[in-house]
């Protein structure tokens, strides 16, 4: 971002800031304090969903926001070997990933987020013809 009159947007003249939110509202990066230009690097992941899943039925995620635990119940057609990943909005992940089986009569997974900073996370769900991403909030 550049300011031509080289005094930022923030602080002497008002109380200035700017952010950048996805098409969900969650905030990918922010600022606002600066001489005549600032700069923020940020990532984001692109996940493609397959519509109408084939392996799928029913994916439900709690509390929303989490403090200590996170559960993670998934329900699918058929026997399944999933990996799920948390990452943080900038990508990296942060949490080690989970491979287990699931299977038609469901299953549930606790997934420890207290050592997790407070901010938005991505639970990723990867295997054989799924791909899908759950977003989910940490306040401790």
């Amino acid at each position: 971002m550049d300011d031509a009159y080289g005094d930022g947007i923030c602080c002497s003249y008002g109380l200035g800031y700017w952010e950048i939110k996805d098409s969900e509202g969650v905030l990918l990066v922010e600022g606002g304090e600066f001489g005549d230009t600032e700069s923020k690097n940020f990532k984001t992941l692109e996940f493609v969903s397959v519509e109408n899943n084939a392996v799928l039925n029913e994916i439900t995620l709690y509390p929303n926001p989490a403090n200590e635990l996170v559960m993670v119940n998934i329900n699918t057609v058929s026997d399944v070997q999933l990996t799920l990943t948390v990452s943080d909005m900038l990508g990296r992940q942060v949490i080690n990933p989970i491979i287990s089986s699931f299977g038609s009569n469901g299953q549930s997974i606790a997934i420890p987020v207290q050592v997790l900073a407070e901010g938005y996370y991505m639970l990723n769900i990867l295997g054989d013809g799924v791909r899908e991403t759950v977003r989910f909030a940490v306040m401790h």
